[in-house]
C-alpha cells in the first residue's frame, strides 16, 4: 500500500509539474542557438570591404588542386579542407543563401498526449542543458583558435577559398555546424557518464546482483532510445526502445510459463543460472563495442559519427579528423574486449566444473545415506 500510494503522488507531481511548466513557460519554443560568429573575423583590416559575389558559383565549380603551405598539420589540412568544401558544395546546392540564414524560432510537435507531456516537462530543462552545452562548446572554439593548429588551418583555408567575406563566412559557418551537430553527443555522454557512475556504484556498494545490474542497464538503455525517437521521429530507435525495455523486463522478473493442474497456463518468476546470467553480460559488453566501432569504421568528416562529434566538442576541433584518437580508441577498445571475453570464457568454465562438482556429492550423498538405510 505504501509503494503504490508513493508511486501515485510521484504521478500526481510529475503531472502537475508538466502542466505548469507549460503553462508559465514556452517549453515547445525553441530558440535557435548561436555558437559562433564571423563579426571578430570580418571586422579585420584583410577582410573590410572585400566581397565576392560569384563565391557560391566558385565553389559549386571547382576542382582545385591543393597545394598548401608545408606544416606538421599539412596532412590534416588537406583532409579538413575537402571536407569542407564538399559540405560547402551540398549546402550552396540545396540552398544559395545558407551562408545569410534566418535564425528564427521553431516548435516542437505535439501530435499526441505523450507528445504534449514529454515537451512540457521535458522541453525547459533539456534547453538550459542546451545553453550549457553551447556555452561550453564557445569556450572550447575559442580556445582552439588561439592554437598553431587553427592558425595553420586558416593560412590554408584563405590559400584556397580566397580572402573575403564570403569565405570567412562559410569558415564559421562550417563549426558552427558541427559543433550544433555534437551537443546532442555531449548531452548523451554526460547521461551514460552519469548512469554509469550510478549502476556501478549501485553494484559494488549496495551489493546488488548482476541481474539487477543488467536489467538496470537495459532499462536506462530503453528510456535513452525512447527520449531519441520521440527527439528524432524515428520509428527504428522506437523499436530499440522496446527492445530494450522488455529485455530489461525479462531479466529482472524471468518470466516463464507453467501449466497448473486445471489446465490453465500462469506465469511466475523464473531463476537465471550464473551462466546465462555470464553469457548476458558478454553480450551486452559486446554490443556496447561493437557500436563504438561501427562509429569508428563509419564516420567520415562530410558525415561525422557520433565519437568525431565527441571528440571535436571536447578538444574544439572540428576542422581535422581525430583518426590517431579512433584508431587508439579501436585498438583499445579490441584489446578489453578480448580479454573480457577470456575471462568471461574462465569464469563460465570454472562455474560449470563447480556445478558439477556439486551434482557429484549429491550424488555420493545420496549412494551413501541408501547403504546406510
Amino acid at each position: 500500500m505504501k509503494t503504490n500510494r508513493k508511486l501515485t503522488y510521484i504521478g500526481i507531481g510529475v503531472v502537475l509539474t508538466g502542466f505548469f511548466i507549460s503553462f508559465f513557460f514556452d517549453p515547445i519554443k525553441i530558440q535557435p542557438v548561436q555558437i559562433l560568429s564571423p563579426e571578430e573575423e570580418l571586422t579585420k583590416a584583410e577582410f573590410s570591404g572585400v566581397s565576392d559575389p560569384q563565391f557560391g558559383d566558385t565553389v559549386v565549380n571547382s576542382t582545385w588542386a591543393m597545394v598548401l603551405t608545408h606544416s606538421e598539420f599539412s596532412r590534416e589540412n588537406a583532409g579538413g579542407l575537402e571536407a569542407l568544401r564538399n559540405w560547402a558544395k551540398q549546402r550552396l546546392i540545396s540552398d544559395r543563401q545558407f551562408l545569410n540564414p534566418l535564425n528564427l524560432p521553431q516548435t516542437r510537435s505535439t501530435r499526441t498526449v505523450f507528445d504534449s507531456f514529454t515537451n512540457s516537462f521535458l522541453g525547459l530543462p533539456f534547453r538550459l542543458l542546451e545553453s550549457g552545452t553551447a556555452s561550453f562548446l564557445r569556450w572550447r572554439l575559442g580556445e582552439f583558435q588561439e592554437t598553431s593548429a587553427y592558425q595553420s588551418f586558416r593560412v590554408n583555408y584563405y590559400e584556397l577559398f580566397g580572402i573575403s567575406q564570403e569565405s570567412a563566412k562559410l569558415l564559421f559557418r562550417y563549426q558552427e555546424e558541427r559543433a550544433k551537430e555534437s551537443i546532442s553527443v555531449l548531452l548523451s555522454a554526460a547521461f551514460w557518464i552519469c548512469a554509469g557512475v550510478f549502476l556501478i556504484c549501485r553494484y559494488l556498494f549496495k551489493k546488488d546482483s548482476l541481474k539487477n545490474f543488467l536489467s538496470l542497464f537495459w532499462y536506462t538503455l530503453a528510456a535513452f532510445y525512447l527520449y531519441l525517437s520521440m527527439s528524432l521521429d524515428s520509428v527504428v530507435v522506437l523499436v530499440g526502445a522496446i527492445g530494450s525495455l522488455a529485455l530489461g523486463i525479462y531479466l529482472r522478473y524471468g518470466p516463464r510459463l507453467s501449466v497448473q493442474e486445471n489446465k490453465s497456463i500462469r506465469i511466475e518468476k523464473g531463476a537465471f543460472s550464473s551462466g546465462a546470467l555470464t553469457f548476458v553480460l558478454w553480450a551486452t559488453v559486446s554490443l556496447v563495442f561493437l557500436q563504438i566501432i561501427n562509429w569508428i569504421k563509419g564516420g567520415i568528416l562530410t558525415g561525422p559519427d557520433p565519437l568525431t562529434l565527441l571528440i571535436g566538442g571536447v578538444t574544439g576541433n572540428f576542422l581535422h579528423d581525430p583518426v590517431g584518437i579512433k584508431r587508439s580508441v579501436l585498438e583499445i577498445s579490441g584489446a578489453i574486449w578480448l580479454i573480457f571475453s577470456l575471462v568471461t570464457m574462465y569464469r563460465y568454465k570454472r562455474g560449470r566444473e563447480r556445478s558439477r562438482e556439486v551434482e557429484s556429492e549429491l550424488r555420493q550423498f545420496g549412494r551413501q545415506k541408501v547403504s546406510i538405510q
